[in-house]
């Protein structure tokens, strides 16, 4: 007897108990006719109505085993109940940036090195090195594919004209975690391309995603590398970003975070919206 029987015997009432016994009555209970009475055996119509009343007494009974016993089957129990509600208390809240607002308006400046027209929110700071220019997005707290908690983090956009050593090293550990996606610039300079390609580098695996950097015309796909030459040309342009804080020091130097986290954040989303108002002079 498998644990669905058992269930559904515990369910049987004394009524239906009577249909689960033997045709034959017990040998104690059975009292043989006496000789001496002569009785009058039952017509052959009243038999055939007794066996039609039996089986369909047996199939009423086994149908409500069968309802009783998937209904309890279909019920959650206690236990799950208890398991679903410790699950959701646990996940709890996930910081994600979104308290960097979408409620602002567009500062646009020009910069001399490099030269370049750009427009981004106000809410967000713009650092003009000479050299180069970085601009951060108001801070939130993310967790790093590490589990370390930032909690004074921001998304920091990197603008550079030529490639430096410690820039090259950071773009040399780069291995694609995602495919090239085609970004089309919202109001380029003369002679500056309409569309390019925006690529997600993980640090030395493809298993994290560490920065984004327009890759131009190479479309890449995962496990991909663009090697520690590309930008080295001073023609060249470094566009990139990515999730950084105070304490890390070079300008590629970016967290590496989950994957799909990386696009999931209003950093994120407005990072390449100021990147697509890039005019380059």
């Amino acid at each position: 007897m498998d644990d669905n029987d058992e269930g559904k015997k515990q369910n049987v009432s004394p009524e239906d108990e009577l249909y689960g016994q033997s045709l034959d009555m017990p040998d104690d209970e059975y009292t043989p006719p006496s000789p001496h009475k002569n009785k009058k055996p039952l017509p052959k119509f009243a038999f055939v109505a007794l066996a039609s009343l039996f089986v369909v007494g047996l199939g009423g009974a086994a149908a409500w085993f069968f309802i009783s016993g998937s209904d309890e089957s279909d019920k959650p129990s206690d236990t799950d109940a208890q398991q679903t509600q410790d699950i959701t208390q646990e996940a709890g809240p996930v910081a994600d940036g979104s308290d960097v607002t979408t409620d602002f308006e567009i500062a646009t400046q020009r910069t001399t090195s490099p030269r370049m027209d750009i427009a981004y929110p106000n809410t967000w700071t713009l650092v003009d090195e000479g050299e180069d220019v970085s601009i951060i997005s108001p801070r939130f707290s993310f967790t790093t594919l590490a589990g370390e908690e930032i909690a004074n983090g921001y998304f920091k956009l990197y603008f550079r004209q030529g490639a430096r050593d410690v820039d090259s090293s950071y773009i040399g550990r780069g291995v694609a975690a995602l495919p090239s996606q085609p970004l089309k610039y919202s109001n380029p300079s003369i002679g500056q391309r309409e569309e390019t390609f925006l690529q997600f580098f993980g640090l030395d695996t493809s298993n994290n995603l560490s920065f984004m950097m327009i890759a131009g015309n190479f479309q890449l796909i995962t496990g991909d590398i663009l090697g520690p030459d590309f930008g080295r040309d001073g023609d060249s342009y470094i566009i990139a970003g990515g999730y950084s804080s105070d304490e890390l020091e070079d300008d590629l130097q970016m967290h590496s975070v989950n994957t799909q986290y990386f696009q999931s954040t209003n950093a994120y989303k407005q990072a390449v919206d100021i990147i697509k108002s890039l005019g380059l002079l």
